[in-house]
């Protein structure tokens, strides 16, 4: 899910379960913020599209005044948040499940 130019978003109890049987090769990222503001996203799980992906479950770019809460990392999930941090402020990352992550957080 792509959301993008938004500011005052509010998303919450939300899953991406992808299709193990049926994958598309261009999958990346269950949860895409761009240029978003004013946010929060409280009990979002999920991973990457392709279980040998790199791409991050949530990925943020260019957000600010934002919060991610107790989200879960699903299992084979590599990276569970990936921040753009050069152009990205002032968000707090509080009570997330990260244990079946490779890596909870990249900057």
């Amino acid at each position: 899910m792509l959301i993008e130019n938004v500011k005052n978003l509010y998303l919450s109890d939300m899953a991406v379960k992808w299709d193990e049987e049926n994958p598309e090769p261009g999958w990346q990222s269950a949860l895409v913020l761009k240029n978003v503001s004013d946010f929060e996203i409280r009990s979002f799980s999920g991973r990457q599209g392709l279980v040998s992906g790199s791409s991050p479950a949530i990925l943020l770019e260019n957000i600010s005044e934002g919060l991610i809460a107790e989200s879960k990392a699903e299992a084979g999930c590599k990276t569970f948040i990936q921040v753009d941090r050069a152009e990205s402020k002032n968000v707090v990352l509080r009570n997330n499940y990260t244990a079946k992550a490779a890596k909870p957080v990249s900057y």
